[in-house]
């Protein structure tokens, strides 16, 4: 009798253990399903945004008539945070055209209004003091060859570190043709553009 109800119970507790294990995979799979939906929709919605950011720089370069757009100039980033910035080119040299794109930190002020950085003051930026400033960007392209009358936007990544200096750093963006900017036998296409990133304390 008492070995029976030994059993009983035995099979009893496999029974509920296997009921629990069963629930147990349900509830983490329809997690699993929740959370990758989630991050799935979060990144087609991202990808829209960058979509729309495209298309308002490039009907920008159509209305206004520039050959660079750079609609937004100013930016706030935290340290170890990342901004990209979209350039708007537009190839009005009359054939298929390779452009280069230079970005430069010519100029940066902490948050007293003490100068860090003037290139035209013969004050380096390329120094611990500036933060390095110009190796913040990254571009997201090396070239770009746009066809006559069309437009590019090309991506440029700004990636504070997180021992940069508080204040705020000017950029001096060139277009080039013919080769990199600094390079024999570039020469600018269209005006420099200018944006400023600000680190907050």
């Amino acid at each position: 009798m008492r070995k029976i109800k030994n059993k009983s119970a035995a099979i009893e507790l496999s029974v509920n253990m296997i009921v629990i294990t069963v629930l147990s995979l349900i509830v983490l799979g329809i997690g699993f399903y929740l959370v990758t939906n989630i991050f799935t929709t979060a990144n087609e919605y991202k990808q829209q945004l960058d979509e729309q950011t495209k298309d308002n720089i490039i009907s920008s370069l159509r209305e206004s008539g520039e050959l660079i757009s750079l609609p937004i100039i100013a930016y706030s980033v935290q340290r170890k945070g990342v901004e990209t910035i979209g350039v708007g080119i537009y190839n009005n040299v009359g054939a298929s055209q390779t452009f280069y794109v230079q970005v430069e930190c010519t100029e940066a002020i902490d948050t007293d209004q003490t100068e860090l950085c003037a290139k035209n003051n013969g004050v380096s930026c390329d120094t611990e003091t500036a933060g390095y400033c110009s190796n913040w960007i990254t571009k997201g392209f090396d070239k770009e060859t746009i066809d006559n009358k069309d437009s590019a936007v090309e991506e440029l990544f700004v990636i504070v570190p997180k021992d940069a200096p508080s204040g705020t750093f000017g950029y001096i963006v060139k277009v080039c043709t013919g080769n990199e900017c600094d390079a024999t036998g570039a020469a600018q296409y269209g005006p420099s553009k200018k944006f400023y990133v600000t680190v907050p304390e």
